[in-house]
C-alpha cells in the first residue's frame, strides 16, 4: 500500500472514530437536538465506527500499524484479551445490579462516573477470570483430548516427525504457472 492510501485512512479512520465518539457532545451538554443532525448520526454512527477500526485492523494486519500496532502487541494484551468476551457477556449484569442496588439518588458529576467505570471493570474482569476458570479453560482441555484422540499421528509422534516436511530446508522455483519444490538438503524433489 503506498504513502498517500495510507495517509488518507488513517485520517478517514481517525475522523469516522472521532465524530462517533465526540459527535454527541453537544447534546451530552444539554443544547437542543437538531433533527437532520440527529437522524444523520442515528443512521451512521455504528458503520463509521466499525470502517475506523476495520481500518486499524487491515493495517495492523498488514504490518502498517506503525505505533497502533506496537501497542496493541504488547504482552499484557494476550491474557485480557482472552476475558474480553467473557466480560462483555458478564458486564450488562453487573451494571444492572449496581444501579439497582442505589438506594439515593445520585448527582451524575465525573468523579461518580469514573468511581462506578472502575468498580464496573475491575468487577467484571474478576468475573470474567472466574468464569473462564470455572467454564472455559476445563472445556478447552477437553476439547484437547477428544480431538487429539481421533488424530492416529499425535499418538505416534515418530509418524509426524517422519512425514513432516522441513519448511526451513525447501525452496520454490516458479516457472510460468508450475511450482516446484526442491528439498536443498537431500536435493530430491517433491
Amino acid at each position: 500500500m503506498n504513502a498517500a492510501a495510507q495517509i488518507i485512512g488513517w485520517v478517514a479512520a481517525f475522523i469516522c472514530c472521532f465524530s462517533t465518539v465526540y459527535g454527541v457532545y453537544n447534546w451530552n451538554s444539554g443544547k437542543e437536538i437538531n433533527l437532520a443532525a440527529g437522524i444523520l448520526y442515528a443512521s451512521f454512527h455504528r458503520t463509521a465506527w466499525a470502517l475506523g477500526i476495520a481500518w486499524m485492523i487491515v493495517c495492523c494486519a498488514t504490518g502498517q500499524g506503525g505505533v497502533i500496532n506496537y501497542i496493541l502487541s504488547w504482552k499484557i494484551f494476550i491474557p485480557l484479551g482472552r476475558l474480553t468476551f467473557i466480560a462483555y457477556l458478564i458486564h450488562p449484569y453487573i451494571q444492572v445490579q449496581i444501579m439497582g442496588s442505589l438506594r439515593h439518588i445520585f448527582e451524575m458529576d465525573h468523579f461518580f462516573m469514573v468511581w462506578i467505570f472502575i468498580g464496573n471493570l475491575w468487577v467484571s474482569y474478576a468475573s470474567a477470570f472466574a468464569g473462564s476458570m470455572l467454564v472455559e479453560a476445563p472445556m478447552l482441555q477437553l476439547e484437547k483430548i477428544i480431538f487429539r484422540s481421533g488424530n492416529k499421528n499425535a499418538q505416534n509422534p515418530s509418524l509426524n516427525r517422519n512425514n513432516s516436511i522441513r519448511k526451513q530446508t525447501l525452496t520454490a522455483e516458479k516457472n510460468a504457472n508450475i511450482v516446484i519444490f526442491v528439498d536443498t538438503d537431500s536435493v530430491k524433489s517433491f
